[in-house]
């Protein structure tokens, strides 16, 4: 769909729809349903949307319908839209239109004007399955049975009903209808007798499952509108609320708890997008809608408990708008497929027999739409990689240790494929953001281990190719070879996530500087060359002054690596001391004082650097995962239902931790930058990983304790959500900048400065 078409959708919803005025209605009017709203929507177009413009619809897709869809639940608008949408299909479905018959017309015109309520008769329970029966021949055929829970029942005047894979249209009036109360009285129940009920069959050709799987969409689209309307609620009350003479948003247990919520609701967001993204000839695919209700649901609910408890006492009143949310989200969460029965249907495919459909995530190329260049730069680079990374080559790579991972990325600068992003005078190819995720991720999913000369690659050398001087420049080729490996020294005791305190001190003393001082979990600095410094070079300013990057060889004399042994006895990280260390003083990288905001291109590449192509990596660990579960129930036909879930929760989080990052991708793509709302990937990814590795090593029982592979990466992704900022500190980032929660506290007393 047009993003213009979609700004005209969403412009004239705001215009028809700005409160919960005819939500209230309904429990004031209890129990006659609240039709007011449909003949408005007709008006804007909004009741036909994806109908055919030749049966007068407006033609457009499910991306649309959701966007609706989620506009009026954002305010718990009374209307059957799921049913109403999904009617929409199975009439644009019918081929041969000429030959559908009178009655078919009225329907298809009477969506269009609003002049009845249309909908698919839906059972709250099993979706479009059902025990009636029909007889007959013909355009004419008899009902009969009773659905006892009809979504949405006590307001559609004619039901599209599904028989045995037959669709069929029947008048309301012609049957009995019982009203079933609802805790969500927005929406209404009936229990529908069709005891020989005449219906003229509708000659669609659509499939039932790929109209339940729209259905799912759908009402995971439903469910984000309330769980967003929550979130907005409880944001805007604890940006205005004082308790013990502050605004409630200062504290860290709201701030910690918005920020889930956030993270919550921005999954089923992406879980929505994936699925539009998934359609093909406007059929989302099963695993995708399964996913994104799944997500939605369980995002909604949860976001509006919260959002009752930050609300405190209010919100439990029954003049505050919190509980018709609430009420949705609940719906929401239950409707159609309950969470238990959708996390085994989803087990039964990704573990069970049907793995090759479900199991593996989407490629690259099916989620994001290539240019020509693209397309073209992707068959480049496995066509180099088929003939130079075949599986010996990256045995023998996987085990040959420091001196073959250097010969491997001087064997890939050769050609071109290290330091892809830079320019071409620098020996880059200039590739578009675009080309870099298909790099990594292709790298990724073929098990390459990353370039031994990653960070300096994609960390130092931006830094170098902005700020650097020409004698600094010419160490870019040696680093693109992996001739010079680098570590970066940024974390101090007592400067971690808060790293503009650091104190490593850099006096000048003529054209040297002499350093002094210490730097902590320094990856890499044991097999380091050179090393990129943040130094402080003016104490007398504030803690964000003063700071200056240099850039000098770690064999000066002066400086001593001490190894730092992780829990799992591996060594990666290193402290660093610099005792009186004399460098040029142009070893400074732009200007004196400025390391502050130079350092800003190297950070902004480490976030991208730091999770690009994760998710391929925690593909490939989850679907190691699945198959050892699946030996497992196939040696000793015992079902784990508690692993099951577990499994197929991670399953569908490292599918989130794909999709959150193809967003991203495709914001910049256009032009914008994620800016705090990267830190959304970053979090969800790295705890994630931690419980990954923690599944992968409780899949085997008492054998998972057994000293190996799983149980060193048990231990070592504890570090996950610690390097980098830690999860606290980036939700805390989620809270004020892109919530806008008030700073915290100690930030009145210049601890932000």
């Amino acid at each position: 769909m047009e993003a213009i078409e979609l700004a005209e959708v969403t412009h004239g919803l705001e215009r028809l729809i700005g409160d919960r005025s005819e939500a209230r209605w309904c429990y004031d009017n209890l129990p006659t349903p609240n039709r007011s709203l449909w003949p408005r929507l007709a008006e804007l177009g909004l009741t036909g949307l994806s109908l055919p413009d030749q049966l007068g619809g407006v033609g457009l897709g499910l991306d649309a319908e959701c966007a609706v869809i989620e506009h009026l639940s954002y305010f718990t608008a009374p209307v059957p839209m799921v049913a109403a949408y999904l009617a929409n299909r199975v009439l644009g479905a019918v081929e041969e239109w000429d030959r559908a018959g009178d009655r078919l017309d009225r329907a298809a015109s009477a969506i269009v004007t609003g002049e009845e309520m249309v909908g698919v008769c839906l059972s709250a329970s099993r979706g479009l399955g059902n025990d009636l029966q029909a007889r007959g021949t013909g355009s004419q055929w008899i009902l009969e049975g009773v659905i006892p829970d009809v979504v949405d029942g006590q307001l559609i005047d004619q039901f599209v009903v599904s028989v045995d894979g037959r669709w069929f249209l029947a008048s309301a009036t012609d049957c009995r209808v019982q009203p079933v109360p609802l805790l969500d009285e927005t929406h209404t129940r009936a229990s529908i007798d069709f005891g020989g009920v005449l219906a003229t069959e509708i000659p669609s050709k659509i499939d039932s499952e790929v109209l339940l799987a729209v259905g799912l969409v759908l009402v995971a689209a439903e469910a984000l509108g309330a769980g967003q309307a929550a979130l907005d609620m409880a944001v805007e009350h604890a940006k205005t609320r004082e308790q013990f003479g502050e605004k409630i948003g200062r504290f860290q247990a709201i701030k910690q708890k918005l920020a889930d919520d956030l993270l919550a609701i921005e999954g089923a967001r992406s879980a929505i997008w994936g699925a539009l993204q998934s359609q093909r000839g406007g059929a989302p695919a099963p695993r995708d809608a399964m996913t994104a209700k799944y997500l939605a649901g369980q995002a909604a609910v949860s976001v509006a408990n919260d959002a009752v408890q930050i609300l405190g006492a209010m919100g439990v009143t029954w003049e505050h708008d919190m509980h018709l949310l609430l009420r949705r989200a609940k719906y929401c969460q239950l409707l159609l497929v309950t969470p238990s029965r959708l996390l085994g249907s989803m087990a039964d495919w990704v573990i069970g027999g049907k793995r090759g459909q479900m199991g593996d995530l989407a490629k690259i190329e099916d989620r994001l739409a290539l240019a020509p260049a693209d397309t073209a730069f992707l068959g480049e680079l496995r066509s180099w990689l088929d003939r130079h990374g075949t599986p010996d080559r990256l045995d023998a790579l996987r085990r040959g240790g420091l001196a073959a991972r250097r010969e491997w990325q001087a064997e890939m600068a050769e050609a071109g494929w290290s330091g892809i992003h830079w320019p071409e005078e620098f020996g880059g190819r200039d590739a578009s953001f675009t080309q870099q995720v298909l790099f990594y991720s292709e790298l990724s999913a073929r098990g390459i281990p990353p370039l031994v000369g990653n960070r300096g690659i994609s960390l130092v050398a931006p830094t170098l190719i902005r700020h650097g001087s020409p004698k600094q420049q010419a160490l870019l080729e040696a680093t693109r070879r992996a001739d010079i490996l680098w570590a970066t020294g940024f974390s101090e005791r007592g400067a971690g996530s808060d790293l503009a305190s650091l104190k490593t001190r850099g006096e000048i003393d003529g054209d040297e500087l002499v350093i002094n001082g210490h730097k902590i979990w320094t990856s890499g600095a044991h097999i380091a060359d050179w090393i990129y410094l943040l130094i402080r070079t003016d104490p007398a300013r504030s803690k964000h002054e003063g700071i200056s990057c240099v850039v000098f060889p770690m064999d000066v004399a002066g400086i001593t690596v001490r190894p730092i042994k992780l829990s799992n006895q591996r060594h990666n990280f290193n402290e660093v001391f610099f005792d009186d260390v004399r460098i040029p003083l142009d070893s400074v990288v732009g200007e004196l004082n400025t390391g502050w905001s130079v350092n800003r291109t190297t950070m902004a590449h480490e976030h991208f650097t730091n999770f690009l192509g994760s998710h391929a990596r925690h593909s490939t660990v989850i679907q190691r995962i699945i198959g050892r579960l699946a030996e497992y129930e196939e040696r000793t036909g015992e079902l784990d239902h508690d692993l099951r879930t577990r499994v197929i929760l991670s399953w569908m989080n490292v599918q989130l931790l794909q999709l959150h990052g193809f967003r991203n991708v495709m914001k910049i793509r256009a032009g914008v930058d994620p800016g705090p709302e990267g830190s959304i990937q970053k979090l969800f990814g790295q705890e994630e990983e931690k419980r990954l590795f923690e599944l992968a090593v409780d899949i085997d029982g008492a054998d998972g304790l057994v000293a190996g592979r799983w149980t060193d990466n048990f231990l070592s992704s504890k570090a996950a959500t610690i390097g980098g900022g830690t999860s606290e500190i980036h939700r805390n980032k989620l809270a004020e900048q892109v919530l806008g929660m008030p700073r915290d506290i100690w930030a009145d007393a210049g601890g932000g400065k």
